[in-house]
């Protein structure tokens, strides 16, 4: 029976081990026992030591603060045992890693705690961002548990924080929004200083303010960040907008927000804004989620510090992302994309391929610049009426190839202008800027799919409708090549709506190997012109009227020629052995000479 007590009580009292009882700070000895001696009664002189310093227990402020210095470096390894605490009032630096391995408080002072290899809310004292914040001033790299975060002041990123979590539904970030927490993670950079190199991923965060009109709440709101990538988190409950991961600022070369990636992230839930939103250079969004916003999915347009308008998003890649504008809020006021409006001579470069947009009042808008590419997306139609599924005002230089675009079926308004696809050239004002800007130099087709059934396919409007200096817009350079046309059609394929009286406001188009089905071809309204070339290998059925609304002109070159009636004396062949086709008799012609008169029945 005394031995057994003597073996509790050794346990009990740790000195059976090496471990005096009740000891707050332990040497290690060089043979890697834990012992006391006349330099552990505080830090000051535990980090005098050349041997590993184990804290066992909580340490008041005075043990803890070295000195009375600002700063308190400690150049000593010190182990942080279950119970064992720093109590610092000043900043104290590990100058070597601790060791640390277990979910704890272990710093419980008010100073700043630094040199950390990484970190753990979970070890610093209950703070209003739930130790984060915390633990960012002590490492760059912070790691979050499986647990919720409840927060009241914004996640302040700095240069080379890497913060991750345990997966999106295990790491929650909770945000609970006032007058001075209105972002969940943002930055302290400005027009000058940057933060560089950041890494956030697998977490969510989600806000409490989607529903709180005017909070101007925001989940992820960095400005000059560059080489940012942020992965696998999930952002919703924010009323502004969702993330925003950089804002580039105008200037000679551009400054800030470049070579970022977002890949694989949700916003789900935005009440009042965009899901994703940013100004930067060399930006990727790789197979992102936008659903349940009420403006735009992925909105990009001047610059946010407000100092200029002239070109921001240069660069950026959009790869296989899934928009989904349905909200809980008004329906189907919600865009896809959105860019601009820029200089018109601004080389955007943006590239938009493999992406899904549906449920969208509008799947893409742009405004204002050069340099599109936009390839084998699926704009699938909303249920409300707008001016063209995919939109492009002023914009130059672009390419649509691939995919399939549908037209915006209205269930009260079926006008001209819900396209699948409508090209605008015009004068655009914004702010103080005037912009002459026209839809032009551009390739619509590679296999591209058109379904129109309730209107115009493709609009392509010429008009000034800004009054001001002297402006003529024109239409100029576009290719038509291999483009499939969907069944049916109460309007045409392709319409020109030509304002004024000049012909060359919409000429030198080449509309190629195209294949239609059922409905109506090409119309042009307005002033008579040359307006198209090089119409040829035009696949369409005996039903279909290709025929011109504008009087006058030679306006292109069908495989065939077709119309009401019979062609003799009333239609001149344009060489030796042209077809015509009667599409009130159901007749075919073919000319055996070059003068009108010269057709030759050939069906009955």
């Amino acid at each position: 029976m005394k031995r057994i007590f003597l073996v509790i009580a050794c346990i009990l009292m740790m000195s059976c081990v090496g471990v005096p009882a009740r000891a707050a700070i332990l040497i290690e000895s060089s043979n890697g026992s834990l012992v006391t001696n006349s330099y552990s009664a505080s830090m000051a002189l535990a980090c005098t030591q050349t041997l590993p310093i184990h804290i066992t227990s909580a340490l008041s402020s005075s043990f803890s603060n070295i000195s009375t210095a600002t700063v308190h470096n400690c150049p000593i390894q010190i182990v942080y045992h279950s119970g064992g605490s720093l109590g610092n009032t000043t900043k104290f630096v590990h100058a070597v890693p601790p060791t640390i391995t277990d979910l704890q408080r272990h710093f419980t002072g008010s100073g700043v705690v630094t040199g950390l290899t990484d970190a753990r809310p979970e070890w610093f004292p209950a703070s209003a961002s739930s130790g984060i914040n915390e633990a960012i001033n002590a490492s760059k790299v912070v790691k979050l548990s499986a647990s919720t975060y409840t927060i009241t002041t914004p996640i302040v990123i700095k240069s080379g924080t890497q913060l991750s979590g345990e997966g999106i539904g295990k790491s929650i970030i909770s945000h609970l929004h006032s007058v001075t927490n209105l972002y969940g993670i943002t930055d302290t950079t400005t027009q000058t200083v940057s933060s560089d190199n950041i890494i956030l991923k697998d977490f969510e965060i989600q806000g409490d303010s989607q529903l709180t009109v005017g909070s101007a709440t925001m989940g992820i709101n960095l400005k000059n960040v560059n080489n940012l990538l942020l992965t696998h988190v999930k952002v919703g409950g924010f009323r502004d907008f969702g993330i925003r991961p950089g804002t580039a600022i105008a200037g000679s070369g551009g400054v800030g927000a470049r070579g970022n990636k977002v890949v694989e992230c949700i916003v789900d839930g935005v009440g009042g804004g965009d899901a994703y939103q940013h100004t930067g250079y060399d930006t990727q969004f790789i197979r992102n989620i936008a659903r349940n916003y009420t403006d735009t999915g992925f909105a990009a347009g001047p610059d946010s510090f407000g100092i200029s308008i002239f070109g921001m998003e240069s660069g950026v890649l959009y790869d296989g992302n899934i928009i989904d504008g349905t909200t809980t809020g008004t329906p189907l006021n919600q865009l896809g994309y959105a860019f601009g409006p820029h200089s018109p001579t601004f080389n955007a470069d943006i590239k938009i391929v493999n992406s899904t947009i549906r449920n969208c009042v509008q799947g893409f808008w742009g405004v204002s610049f050069s340099g599109l590419n936009m390839h084998n997306n699926s704009f699938y139609a909303g249920a409300a009426t707008a001016s063209g599924n995919v939109r492009l005002d002023g914009v130059s230089n672009f390419s649509i190839t691939g995919g399939l675009i549908q037209g915006i079926q209205s269930g009260s308004g079926t006008g001209p202008d819900v396209a699948a696809i409508q090209f605008n050239s015009q004068r655009f004002t914004y702010g103080a800027s005037i912009f002459d800007a026209n839809t032009a130099n551009g390739y619509v087709g590679g296999g591209l799919v058109i379904q129109a059934p309730l209107t115009n396919a493709i609009v392509i409007d010429v008009t000034n409708a800004v009054t001001g200096p002297s402006f003529t817009p024109t239409s100029k350079g576009i290719t038509y090549d291999g483009i499939n046309f969907g069944a049916g059609g109460t309007g045409h394929s392709i319409a020109y709506r030509v304002d004024g009286g000049n012909a060359d406001q919409a000429t030198d188009n080449n509309i190629t190997n195209i294949m239609q089905s059922a409905g109506n071809f090409l119309s042009q309204t307005g002033s008579a012109g040359n307006y198209n070339r090089n119409v040829v290998n035009v696949n369409l059925p005996p039903t279909v009227s290709d025929q011109v609304a504008a009087a006058g002109g030679v306006f292109f070159n069908l495989p065939y020629l077709q119309g009401s009636g019979t062609p003799v004396s009333v239609v001149t062949p344009r060489y030796l052995g042209d077809n015509y086709f009667d599409i009130s008799g159901g007749l075919w012609w073919k000319s055996f000479g070059n003068g009108i008169t010269q057709w030759s029945k050939l069906s009955n």
